[in-house]
């Protein structure tokens, strides 16, 4: 008998140190803001939406229980340099921590979160929970070299502009997919993107991507997602030499009555932009990228494969014609040995008025004064030169 009442108050003992089982929160600015939280300053949240106090009991000390009852936490623009403790809050759904000192995020057990709040602070590392929600992700303006994207199952946006990233990597070996959100990786010095894991998500009910930011980087190629996307802005990318968009769904561009952007601009060594040979309602998919670079005949505009590797001889232009400018006729002199299969002459706004099955030499001595192009189509892919008819 003695001994199942000595049981009885141990159990006792043990279930109230639980209850009370105080959390160590070494930083003095983080502790005193969840210690501020009360029903009206906006710091807390539980899971109904009610602003609420975290120090339920008024003991100045922040316990197990307690921080379980917290689903939003605002501890935004506080000076908090360490945010030791955050483990404990394992029902956050939402954490802004945003405008702080911190050097570090270890997240890892957080793993309802959904929306993730860290820009403006000095983060060099973070670890990601495996998230079981689609997630909001704001890391820019720190001072991240990595991040491990690989636990992100479902995307909604995700920033990590203005960072010291030089490799990225979407390596969910699952899949990444993407919700209708937003997207920018601007203003990291880049060198390897990869977004092969990319893909569109169920949820978001067939429709797009909405945008996409690589601006300001050092990538010198860039392979576009197999993912619809709505808005492309591609821009001040000083090294960036091909692009591809041979994902057989940049048709979008041209399907949804050209509700859609693509910003291409101030990329001076880009020379290759790769796409699908595809048909669209309203134009192909070639003839809607030569009608957007129609001002840079720098730019070859090709159906041909496309990797870096390959675009020094299966992506440099197959043929040039001279003389340029022209009176009447254009020689046509092929590159490699593709077989030919048309000629089209079309007018800077993409209207067709020539077409020749084959041969090297077009009369355009119909054509008035003004510049045109030439795209010549053949089994390894078409391509397009700019010509002058005087």
């Amino acid at each position: 008998m003695k001994y199942n009442y000595l049981l009885l108050v141990i159990m006792f003992l043990f279930g109230l140190s639980l209850k009370a089982q105080i959390i160590a929160i070494p930083d003095v600015n983080f502790k005193n803001a969840l210690l501020a939280a009360n029903t009206t300053n906006g710091i807390a949240r539980d899971g109904q939406g009610n602003y609420i106090v975290i120090d339920g009991n008024g003991n100045n000390e922040i316990e197990v229980t307690e921080a379980l009852t917290v689903s939003d936490l605002y501890v935004d623009n506080q000076s908090i340099v360490s945010l030791e403790g955050i483990q404990y809050f394992t029902n956050l759904s939402l954490l802004d921590c945003s405008y702080n000192q911190l050097a570090s995020l270890d997240l890892t057990q957080n793993v309802n979160l959904q929306d993730v709040f860290a820009s403006h602070n000095l983060i060099t590392n973070t670890i990601l929970p495996n998230f079981t929600n689609p997630v909001h992700i704001n890391f820019s303006h720190n001072q991240l070299s990595q991040i491990n994207l690989a636990t992100i199952n479902q995307l909604v946006y995700l920033f990590l502009n203005n960072n010291n990233l030089t490799s990225l990597s979407f390596n969910n070996p699952n899949y990444t997919y993407l919700v209708d959100g937003v997207m920018d990786l601007s203003n990291n010095p880049l060198v390897s993107l990869d977004m092969s894991q990319l893909r569109n998500s169920d949820l978001n009910f067939g429709e797009p991507f909405d945008d996409i930011y690589i601006n300001n980087t050092l990538l010198t190629q860039l392979v576009c997602p197999m993912a619809y996307i709505k808005y492309y802005f591609i821009n001040n990318n000083p090294n960036l030499e091909l692009i591809s968009f041979q994902n057989q769904l940049m048709d979008n561009f041209i399907e949804n009555d050209f509700d859609t952007d693509l910003e291409i601009s101030n990329n001076p060594n880009l020379s290759y932009i790769c796409v699908d040979d595809i048909d669209g309602e309203f134009i192909t998919e070639l003839e809607f990228f030569e009608n957007y670079f129609i001002n840079n005949p720098d730019i070859t505009v090709s159906t041909a494969a496309c990797s870096l590797s390959t675009a020094a001889n299966e992506m440099k232009p197959l043929f040039s014609v001279y003389p340029n400018p022209t009176h009447s006729q254009l020689f046509i002199q092929y590159t490699g040995n593709a077989t030919v299969k048309e000629i089209r002459i079309h007018s800077l706004l993409g209207q067709s008025l020539l077409e020749v099955n084959r041969g090297q030499l077009v009369d355009v001595s119909s054509l008035s004064s003004g510049t045109y192009f030439i795209t010549i189509m053949t089994d390894k892919g078409k391509s397009t030169q700019r010509f002058i008819k005087n």
